[in-house]
């Protein structure tokens, strides 16, 4: 899994603790690459909100990670995984049984695996959740709060999980190149292990939203499509309208039948349809997909297609035969 982005694989443990120690604050590994072949490999994606990691290793390890101001969601992702997690003086199993373990920020902690074992690891700093709480809530949250917070895991394993596997099937293939959904879709992640745990928030999170207005509907769809070039971030909607962030998702998807991302992404596409049928003849799809803010032309051509029932090369060509020869 996200194969496509940075990562490593070796058979060597000193390479893999190397590894460890620069790009995921590890202080001590451990492995037993006598009891069969050692192989570990890893691959992750940062976005503003998440780093997702997918790793797997073939032996038993011993880590230690270094306390840091993160909250981290370790998730099963191997039928054979079995990992103990000692932090705070409580220690959690991430199994078959338990597919989710939550440790809290500031907690350094020790991950004792045993056998060959996968997990997909989330790494949400908290400047991240700040964020994001405050504006699910509509209202200015301290940093300092989240950090205390217990951050208890509930029975949400299974759920969480396989929406973890769905992001990362987005960012491997739907949303290859699109940095702008994979930021929606990042935060969505984010978003989904709020209302997975219960924290001090949880209640006023989790609770009533009110009704939707079409008004508003209105007002924040015109906002967006005012703005359709721009990386726009869910949070600077909520800001502008004086909302939240789950109120806008609730009026998109109650009205709309979508979330804030597919309307933008419609969005987008429509206008690239209308740049392909009044193109010039120096005008290519590549140059009409940067002008929409597709980034990954594949992405581009494939959402095109589930759109309109063509590739976007066949409208531009469709475009070119019906232009007189500018030499006739």
């Amino acid at each position: 899994m996200l194969e496509r982005f940075p990562g490593f694989h070796t058979k060597n443990p000193e390479v893999n603790r190397e590894i460890l120690f620069a790009n995921f604050n590890v202080t001590h590994f451990d492995c037993q690459f006598r009891e069969r072949p050692f192989v570990a490999k890893a691959n992750w994606v940062d976005t503003k909100y998440v780093r997702i990691t997918s790793a797997f290793c073939s032996t038993s390890t011993d880590i230690t990670y270094d306390a840091a101001p993160v909250v981290r969601q370790f998730l099963q992702a191997h039928p054979k995984t079995h990992v103990t997690f000692n932090h705070r003086a409580r220690s959690d199993e991430l199994s078959a049984s338990n597919a989710s373990v939550v440790i809290p920020a500031g907690s350094s902690f020790r991950g004792i695996a045993s056998g060959e074992h996968g997990v997909i690891a989330l790494r949400i700093e908290i400047a991240a959740l700040k964020t994001v709480v405050s504006a699910m809530l509509g209202e200015d949250i301290p940093a300092e709060q989240l950090n205390a917070e217990p951050w208890t895991n509930d029975r949400f394993g299974n759920s969480m999980r396989a929406a973890a596997a769905q992001f990362i099937s987005d960012l491997d293939s739907v949303m290859e190149g699109d940095s702008f959904a994979a930021e929606i879709f990042g935060q969505a992640l984010l978003v989904r292990l709020l209302m997975s745990c219960s924290i001090q928030f949880s209640p006023r999170l989790k609770g009533h939203v009110s009704s939707p207005s079409l008004n508003q509907l209105r007002r924040v769809e015109s906002y967006l499509a005012a703005n359709w070039q721009k990386d726009i971030d869910i949070k600077d909607i909520a800001d502008e309208f004086g909302m939240s962030v789950r109120s806008i998702f609730r009026y998109f998807k109650s009205l709309r039948g979508m979330t804030p991302n597919e309307f933008m992404r419609q969005f987008r596409l429509e206008r690239a349809r209308s740049m392909l049928e009044a193109a010039e003849e120096s005008d290519t799809v590549m140059m009409i997909a940067i002008r929409c803010g597709f980034q990954s032309m594949g992405h581009f051509a494939r959402a095109y297609r589930t759109a309109y029932g063509e590739l976007p090369s066949q409208t531009l060509l469709r475009r070119r035969s019906r232009t007189p020869d500018a030499g006739a």
